[in-house]
């Protein structure tokens, strides 16, 4: 049952190029598989940063800047006009507050982010005025009121 020294060179020959070829297939999966699920981990994590910012401008803007106009106005309305105002600031100090790399990754997948933020921002004004809550502070039906950490063994 021994090889004789030109079959292990014919096996050598043949095999090693395969079995390189399947070692190089697999690395490659493996860097690719990595590369989409950490990208989609730092979107994920961009997107989760994009609505705190949001809710906490809104809520911010309609503290200070709505409900001092809105009392200064006999019908306690705001017009269009202010309202663009408004909306225009708030896009503005939302996409200052951002940072550096997290409109990168958002415009990678979004493209021009004005219009994902205008969309954010008019999202979050229609959950407050309906006195819901937004997507993000929302809790699953079911799931506990604070979330429990898995116990150390």
């Amino acid at each position: 049952m021994f090889m004789t020294p030109e079959a292990v060179a014919d096996f050598l020959i043949v095999g090693l190029p395969l079995v390189t070829a399947g070692g190089v297939y697999a690395m490659t999966a493996t860097a690719l598989y990595l590369t989409t699920r950490y990208r989609d981990n730092r979107l994920a994590q961009a997107l989760v940063v994009l609505d705190e910012v949001v809710i906490s401008v809104v809520k911010e803007l309609n503290q200070t800047v709505v409900d001092d106009l809105k009392k200064a106005r006999a019908d306690g309305k705001l017009t269009r006009e202010e309202a663009e105002q408004i909306k225009k600031q708030a896009v503005e100090l939302v996409m200052s507050r951002l940072g550096a790399g997290l409109p990168r990754i958002l415009q990678k997948t979004f493209g021009p982010l004005f219009d994902l933020v205008s969309t954010k921002i008019e999202a979050t004004l229609y959950d407050l005025k309906k006195g819901r809550q937004s997507p993000r502070q929302q809790r699953p039906a079911g799931a506990p009121a604070r979330p429990r950490l898995a116990a150390v063994r």
